[in-house]
């Protein structure tokens, strides 16, 4: 059986990526060491498409219903 919080942590921490994401928060560039022994190191960002696809998939086993699609509306005559 999956442990519930260990999905629940880790959906979480998807939804702070999914934020930073969004928002440009990103951080996609790090500076190493001082002066002229300093490096520049950049890291690609995870592809928000992946982050969402994960996200719908421990939605879906945590049993979190979050669609905002309606169902279809009947009108009797």
């Amino acid at each position: 059986m999956v442990d519930q919080a260990a999905l629940q942590s880790e959906l979480d921490e998807l939804y702070i990526v999914r934020r930073k994401l969004l928002t440009g928060e990103h951080v996609e560039q790090y500076q190493l060491g001082r002066g002229d022994a300093s490096r520049r190191v950049q890291r690609t960002p995870p592809d928000i498409n992946r982050v969402e696809a994960r996200i719908r998939t421990l939605e879906a086993q945590l049993g979190i219903n979050t669609s905002r699609r309606r169902g279809v509306i009947g009108v009797s005559y």
